[in-house]
């Protein structure tokens, strides 16, 4: 799935990688877990050395963790930080370089899905999944995959599903959700899933 449509990102010709914020330090064995975990399910490529990465796809770039508590718990969220470097113009965020227009969809808004439910006719079932596992079943074009890395412990690991925080997410998620949305219109089944 492609996910940006940015000139400048594909211009660059030197690998960017950040230190990554303080706060991931809150718990590193958290974070290494983290990855590990998404590795095994195809959301990481294996770990790479800065220079052999380079070698492989060229120039990279990297956007900073962090780790977060998730609210009213005492469990961590692991961060991708998208929108870093947002005090320095010389060195735009991923996100900045995206195009949001190129990522509308035809089912709108949250709203709008809910007064589509509420318009089906009486006996259709619905159900709803956690969007979480949507997104890193989403997978990224190889083309894109340089400029969603990170970097954890010296080493680099790419990025290969769509992820949180990056601006383009939801758009193209919600690509999924504009096919549902035509087999809500054209179909005559009495039976409807919508993904939220």
């Amino acid at each position: 799935m492609r996910v940006s449509t940015s000139e400048s990102e594909s211009s660059s010709h030197a690998h960017i990688y950040f230190t990554n914020h303080t706060f991931s330090q809150l718990d590193p064995s958290f974070i290494s877990s983290y990855i590990s975990g998404k590795q095994a399910i195809g959301c990481y490529s294996e770990a790479f050395h800065p220079a052999d990465l380079e070698q492989l796809i060229g120039p990279f770039r990297t956007s900073p963790l962090g780790l977060v508590l998730k609210p009213h718990t005492d469990t961590f969220q692991m961060i991708q930080d998208m929108s870093y470097h947002w005090d320095d113009p010389s060195v735009s965020s991923v996100n900045y370089g995206i195009n949001l227009d190129s990522f509308s969809t035809a089912w709108g808004t949250f709203n709008d899905t809910a007064v589509l439910i509420l318009s089906l006719p009486a006996g259709c079932l619905v159900a709803t999944f956690n969007v979480s596992a949507a997104y890193r079943l989403t997978p990224i074009q190889p083309d894109q995959q340089q400029h969603l890395c990170v970097f954890w412990d010296g080493m680099i690991y790419v990025g290969q599903a769509v992820m949180f925080r990056l601006s383009s997410s939801a758009g193209v998620f919600g690509s999924i959700g504009d096919m549902l949305v035509a087999i809500y219109k054209n179909g005559s089944s009495n039976r409807l899933m919508i993904s939220l």
